[in-house]
């Protein structure tokens, strides 16, 4: 079979276009309607996403780039990094009310090989250096201290 490799895709053999496989397909009604959502929840950030996209943003973290409000098939997750693979949830008062659906949903995408990070409101607008911990220590090979300091302005 001739053409391009199965991992960049198939081509369709009537109108020459590629067709990249993906995990998931959702249904472009509710795509659109995501992408929607996201694009609101990106301009109405809470205080603790607006921290820490202002850490995160314009790969000031060794050059990942981050996404905020990003859809994941049928969900819409508050920080995601291609690169990495990594999604980043920060979990306010709403999500004390919703615990199962949570879990269900980090499991969903865990199962695409996407790593899910939980952290709280109070984690990022008290204490940083335990978000950069997480992801120092997801990081393969683990990320130096120093490194994000750096990247931080701390040092």
């Amino acid at each position: 079979r001739g053409g391009l490799p199965k991992a960049w895709g198939e081509v369709n053999s009537i109108d020459r276009t590629i067709k990249t496989p993906v995990p998931w397909q959702t249904p472009r009604e509710i795509y659109d309607a995501l992408k929607l959502l996201a694009r609101q929840k990106r301009k109405a950030p809470t205080p603790a996403e607006a921290h820490l996209w202002a850490q995160i943003r314009d790969k000031k973290i060794l050059g990942f780039k981050f996404r905020r409000q990003h859809t994941i098939d049928r969900f819409i997750v508050d920080f995601y990094c291609r690169e990495l693979r990594l999604a980043i949830e920060i979990d306010g008062k709403i999500h004390e009310k919703q615990n199962d659906y949570d879990h269900l949903r980090q499991e969903l995408i865990e199962n695409e090989g996407i790593v899910f990070i939980r952290v709280t409101n109070d984690e990022i607008m008290k204490d940083m250096k335990t978000l950069l911990n997480k992801l120092m220590n997801i990081s393969n090979p683990p990320l130096s201290p120093s490194i994000f300091k750096r990247e931080m302005g701390r040092g």
